[in-house]
């Protein structure tokens, strides 16, 4: 073990059987390492400093991880700062930097880094670059979002560029694109894509298809509204195919079919649908085509 320092052996581990069975280990540069070995036979990394090399498999229980590549194994705890994750099991501990490629994320920190794939069960996400995989569970601080399944969670900042939201809470950032399934809006921009259902609270909407949902208050630029409550705030443009308006401005675009019952109506085109509290009674229905 040339490149090791202050290494220290336990659970009747030797070197002869490290160079017999991990043989990677003796290429890694470690420091003020205390290495065992299981009852079946698997390597145990108590603590100290991995300053590079290939880990290939076991488990690490504690210590600090500067830089490397993680093939596989389980990480019980301890600190990394850089270097990749190719496969195997985190259990908790802090992230600090590098790239994630595959496995699973039980609990612990992300300080920063890049995930290309892998499941993430719980924990904190506070900076970085999702690049793709499975999100159960968890609170995502900042950082952004390129693709793929956000199942349950609570989102508080960053950029949304593509994937699919199952349910959660949003509390603040941009939405490119991608399906929103279901869930709570708080705050935020949604620049474009298909929101299928859940519940908006205040925000601004640019563009996009909302297919159902109740909406409290925002401003809607534009889009394709399908069916929902509507409560409050404010209707720049766009097309209105079905569904109850109880209250708002209402400034431009096409209203196909629903019902209005309060509100402010500026401008637009009315092509059918409801007046349940007869605000345009004055109008005949021949001049709803165009109400101002």
């Amino acid at each position: 073990m040339e490149k090791a320092k202050s290494i220290y052996l336990k659970d009747s581990l030797t070197i002869e059987y490290i160079k017999k069975n991990f043989s990677w280990l003796l290429e890694a540069n470690i420091e003020n390492a205390i290495i065992g070995i299981s009852e079946e036979n698997k390597l145990m990394w108590y603590s100290g400093i991995w300053h590079d090399g290939k880990w290939v498999d076991g488990e690490w229980l504690m210590g600090m991880w500067e830089d490397g590549i993680w093939h596989n194994g389980v990480w019980t705890g301890g600190i990394w700062y850089n270097g990749e994750w190719h496969n195997g099991l985190w259990m908790r501990g802090g992230w600090h930097g590098g790239e994630w490629r595959g496995g699973m994320w039980k609990e612990g920190i992300w300080y920063n880094g890049i995930r290309y794939g892998g499941e993430w069960q719980n924990g904190i996400f506070k900076e970085g670059i999702w690049e793709d995989g499975i999100w159960y569970n968890g609170i995502w601080l900042n950082g952004e979002w390129h693709k793929g399944t956000w199942c349950n969670g609570v989102w508080n900042n960053g950029i949304w560029r593509d994937g699919i939201w199952s349910k959660g809470i949003w509390h603040n950032g941009e939405w490119h694109h991608g399906e929103w399934i279901n869930g709570e809006w708080h705050n935020g921009i949604w620049h474009k894509g298909e929101w299928d259902n859940g519940i908006w609270l205040n925000g601004e909407w640019h563009k996009g298809t909302w297919c159902n949902g109740v909406w409290h208050n925002g401003e809607w630029h534009t889009g394709c509204w399908g069916y929902g409550k509507w409560k409050d705030g404010i209707w720049h443009r766009g097309m209105w195919r079905n569904g109850e308006w109880h209250g708002g401005t209402w400034f431009n675009g096409t209203w196909c079919n629903g019902v209005w019952h309060n509100g402010e109506w500026i401008d637009g085109t009315w092509d059918g649908g409801r007046d349940s509290m007869n605000n345009f009674k004055d109008r005949p229905p021949s001049e709803w085509r165009v109400l101002r």
